[in-house]
């Protein structure tokens, strides 16, 4: 089993956490405060590294930033909106790097094909909707889309990095026949083929706690 940490970054953010083959803990959390881009990032950043120091995952995974070309199916993206997510991006990458975990990301399509079945749902509202009612059907009683996102990002990652775990969760929720009992011994290969990661796992030294952040409430 390999531990997940899966966000999907915003200002208000969405975050799934749990070891491949089991059910993942998740929840969102609103870093605007006073809506200042630099503040946003730094919450988010002193949040993700309390999060990693206590969940200790062995992999973070994300969603890219999307940007809708032509805003033909969503909102225009102004500088700062462009600066903060790509921002958050840069964050994650950084502190998976500090921590020396692995980590990896996807495009939104993918994200979303995986959990919903498409990636086009024409329109950015209709695909939150099928987001939140995708993750539901799984099992994960989400209450928003950041939430739902958070989770797609899980199943996709859980699918990669463990593609015999992936397949016997599809197949308790009756998507695909049961070709992976519990039992089995099937390989479980990593084939992160078109993924970069950090591959050095080890923790540095000097890297402090940082207890005093943010506790963040991981739900079922």
């Amino acid at each position: 089993m390999t531990r997940i940490l899966a966000i999907d970054g915003a200002a208000t953010a969405g975050f799934a956490f749990g070891a491949t083959g089991e059910e993942p803990r998740f929840g969102s959390r609103n870093f605007t405060g006073s809506n200042a881009s630099g503040e946003v990032v730094a919450r988010f950043s002193r949040f993700l590294r309390a999060t990693i120091e206590r969940e200790q995952p062995e992999v973070v995974a994300y969603e890219a930033p999307y940007f809708p070309m032509g805003f033909r199916n969503g909102p225009p993206a102004n500088a700062k909106t462009l600066r903060r997510l790509l921002g958050l991006a840069e964050i994650i990458d950084a502190i998976a790097w500090d921590y020396r975990l692995r980590c990896y990301q996807a495009t939104a399509g993918e994200v979303c094909s995986y959990l919903t079945g498409k990636s086009n749902w024409g329109g950015r509202d209709k695909k939150k909707a099928a987001t939140i009612a995708a993750a539901r059907a799984w099992g994960w009683a989400v209450t928003d889309d950041n939430q739902a996102d958070a989770c797609a990002v899980f199943a996709y990652a859980e699918n990669i990095l463990d593609p015999v775990a992936a397949a016997q969760r599809r197949a308790r929720l009756g998507l695909e026949l049961n070709l992976h009992p519990p039992d089995t011994m099937t390989p479980r290969s990593a084939a992160a083929a078109g993924r970069r990661g950090h591959q050095n796992t080890s923790r540095p030294r000097g890297i402090g706690s940082h207890a005093s952040a943010p506790e963040f409430s991981l739900s079922r």
